[in-house]
């Protein structure tokens, strides 16, 4: 939990930088490194979303808030999961999309799991963005549990979950700790 206000901005660059650290520290080959820095990249986008920054109390429309100096979610206003919308958003980025298949899976994987949720899927009630169709959402959500599949298949159930835990706790990090220079 952040103990005060991140910018959107400095929280997915420090979240990079942190899982850069981790990748470097664990001897990870430079092509799973890639996967990672691209998933802490991207992993928080569908925070920016006017129902999600009204549920961290922002009212602020100049500032995408990622963290809310430890107030935390105001309960019943929105159901919507950022996560889901974080796919949505990464749907064209060049930058994934030029990624091997096998490549692109991980890191969508990744931004989808990073809070537990997309494993293996997303709850119906979360199956939505007030910024996308219905259409769009459930055909991104479809593709959620069969990705899982056939990662476990690749990784092995353990593997898949230890490699989710680093970026779960290089977000954790850097929401805690999101003015700590890099080394």
């Amino acid at each position: 939990t952040a103990n005060e206000e991140q910018t959107l901005e400095i929280h997915l660059d420090r979240t990079e930088a942190v899982i850069l650290q981790m990748a470097k520290a664990l001897c990870l080959d430079s092509n799973l490194t890639e996967v990672f820095r691209l998933a802490a990249r991207f992993h928080d986008l569908g925070k920016n979303r006017r129902i999600w920054q009204r549920s961290i109390g922002n009212c602020d429309p100049q500032t995408v808030l990622a963290k809310s100096n430890g107030k935390g979610m105001i309960q019943g206003l929105s159901g919507y999961r950022h996560e889901l919308g974080s796919l949505i958003d990464v749907q064209d980025r060049e930058e994934i999309n030029a990624l091997s298949e096998e490549d692109r899976e991980l890191v969508l994987h990744l931004i989808a799991t990073h809070h537990g949720r997309g494993r293996p899927h997303f709850p119906a009630a979360e199956v939505f963005d007030p910024e996308s169709s219905e259409e769009l959402c459930r055909q991104i959500a479809s593709e959620v549990p069969c990705r899982f599949a056939r990662l476990q298949r690749r990784f092995g159930r353990w593997g898949l979950a230890w490699i989710e835990s680093l970026l779960r706790a290089a977000d954790a990090y850097a929401s805690a700790h999101p003015k700590e220079e890099s080394s």
